[in-house]
């Protein structure tokens, strides 16, 4: 299991298949990284895909501050810097 731990502190579930030009998908309200589960096995023959679980979501740490869009935005920059 690959975690991130953002800058205040919330550790989130992430996943990477393939190698290549990266693509990142970004689930929806409740639900996880599985969602895309198909698009990853079929688009890592040739990208760098990654997936992962928004805080409060699958996987990832439950906080009980943090669950906004700002910071879901902040977790994704942060998460991107990480990888790319």
């Amino acid at each position: 299991m690959s975690m991130f731990k953002t800058s205040d502190g919330v550790n989130l579930y992430y996943d990477v298949a393939g190698e290549g030009k990266p693509i990142l998908f970004i689930h929806g309200w409740s639900a996880d990284h599985t969602s895309f589960d198909p698009q990853v096995k079929n688009l890592s023959s040739k990208f760098k895909v990654v997936t992962y679980d928004l805080r409060g979501h699958g996987a990832s740490d439950r906080p009980e501050k943090g669950l906004t869009m700002n910071r879901f935005a902040i977790d994704l920059e942060e998460l991107m810097e990480h990888f790319f």
